[in-house]
């Protein structure tokens, strides 16, 4: 008798919560760190402090998560309770509230950058979320407008509104890209066309496995600033990369 491959389900396939208005209670286990926070934000966060008020306080922030258990708001919050649970503090089964949000690729990507809007972040992770918003704009313009969800309109006109700061703060004619990027980042627009720059040579350094290397950008970026960083990358070896055209 032929046995049939049992159809693996997808845990959020089958626990519909969905049509839970209020918050569901889920085990910490089963939630997963969106990748996309990883690119931005990285991996190494530190969150004692936050361990440490979860413990005092002993409420945890309820998590917003997609159908696939990845979480859009609440990233520090998961591995602020992982190290709990490593210390002993919290059980093993340890729950959290949890509320569902469904929303397309482009839309997650702001609402993670959104959801991280007040936290305190390296130059590194500001170019990340700059980097993102460039492309998340970029896709939502190719759109026609009347197929465009309330959250791409929202995101199309709050970015209309910083355009017109820029110009009257600035006294510009024309507001590029990249000025509204710096606003984001309180730089200049040059300041964040540099910036992109160097953080596209740190990813072609990750491909060529140049770790060193990226090590010193990356250090230059976090504890000096975005000019000793770009200036780092036009000298030595790294110059001949710099200058290919992208």
């Amino acid at each position: 008798m032929i046995q049939k491959t049992p159809k693996i389900i997808n845990y959020w396939e089958k626990v519909d919560l969905f049509e839970v208005e209020e918050p569901k209670k889920v085990a910490v286990s089963r939630l997963k760190r969106h990748p996309l926070n990883s690119d931005i934000y990285g991996v190494d966060e530190e969150v004692k402090d936050l361990a440490n008020q979860i413990k005092m306080s002993g409420w945890i922030k309820p998590l917003m998560i997609n159908l696939k258990g990845q979480i859009l708001g609440g990233n520090r919050r998961r591995e602020a309770v992982n190290l709990l649970i490593s210390q002993g503090h919290l059980p093993e089964d340890q729950e959290v509230e949890v509320s569902i949000k469904k929303l397309s690729e482009d839309e997650e990507v702001q609402f993670l950058i959104l959801d991280n809007a007040s936290r305190h972040k390296t130059n590194l992770q500001m170019l990340r979320e700059a980097q993102y918003l460039k492309m998340f704009h970029q896709s939502v313009t190719c759109k026609n407008r009347k197929t465009l969800t309330s959250s791409e309109r929202s995101f199309l006109d709050y970015w209309e509104e910083r355009k017109q700061t820029v110009k009257s703060q600035k006294k510009k004619k024309s507001v590029k890209v990249r000025d509204v990027l710096g606003s984001f980042m309180d730089v200049s627009g040059d300041q964040a066309r540099k910036g992109l720059k160097v953080l596209w040579l740190i990813d072609l350094l990750t491909d060529l496995g140049r770790n060193q290397e990226i090590m010193e950008i990356v250090e230059a970026l976090n504890k000096e600033n975005i000019t000793v960083a770009y200036k780092n990358t036009r000298s030595g070896k790294k110059r001949t990369l710099f200058n290919i055209d992208i």
